[in-house]
């Protein structure tokens, strides 16, 4: 992580002389990480941002991929049920034909 690295370079640069105010160089390291925290924090929320738009775009171009899918699947269905009907009207149709000619007149 370019972030680690970073950390360890700040404090690799922060060195103590014996007659250095420790206190002083110690609040500057931290300062030092907690701006490089600062960044990575706000890098990592960008790239979840970013993950989350691509993940709602993926979710999006499904639903509609399965949208389609259903209105297909409702097309085909509605064409089977139409043939069946018709179907079944021509068949009771030629079955009232056919019992209409055994069918002698008083």
């Amino acid at each position: 992580m370019p972030q680690v690295q970073q950390v360890q370079q700040a404090a690799a640069t922060v060195q103590i002389a014996p007659t250095a105010d420790a206190a002083a160089a110690l609040q500057e390291a931290q300062r030092q990480a907690s701006l490089i925290v600062s960044q990575a924090n706000a890098q990592a929320q960008g790239m979840l941002a970013k993950a989350r738009a691509e993940a709602d775009a993926i979710i999006a171009d499904a639903n509609l991929q399965a949208g389609e899918i259903v209105a297909g699947a409702n097309r085909r269905a509605d064409a089977l049920l139409d043939a069946a009907e018709k179907s079944a009207g021509q068949q009771a149709t030629g079955e009232v034909a056919q019992r209409g000619r055994h069918i002698k007149p008083e």
